[in-house]
């Protein structure tokens, strides 16, 4: 919804541009963390901005989940972008739908 938080940890690619372009258009704003941070570094950033949602790339995904578990964002999900990791949605699948609605 407007006004929610969308957080990113991922590197450069052509995934991470659909994403960034998808918020922006839809009004979304964006707290992007390096990809060097420690987990202690996500508490503190995204215990700030809560977001909704959070895209990383595969590899760091057990450093983002902890962090989630830790501040108890319940109600955030968190999105791969350049690897499929088993239980979790992965940005290539929202796109390969093509349906504007995924980005609510």
């Amino acid at each position: 919804k407007q006004h929610d938080v969308v957080g990113i940890i991922a590197r450069n690619s052509d995934n991470l541009l659909a994403v960034v372009i998808a918020c922006l258009t839809l009004g979304l704003p964006i707290n992007a963390l390096a990809t060097i941070v420690h987990e202690t570094d996500i508490i503190y950033m995204y215990s700030k901005t809560q977001p909704k949602v959070i895209f990383c790339d595969g590899d760091l995904l057990e450093t983002v989940k902890g962090a989630v578990n830790n501040m108890k964002l319940e109600n955030c999900e968190i999105i791969t972008l350049m690897e499929q990791v088993k239980g979790f949605k992965s940005v290539d699948e929202l796109i390969a739908h093509g349906n504007a609605d995924n980005f609510k």
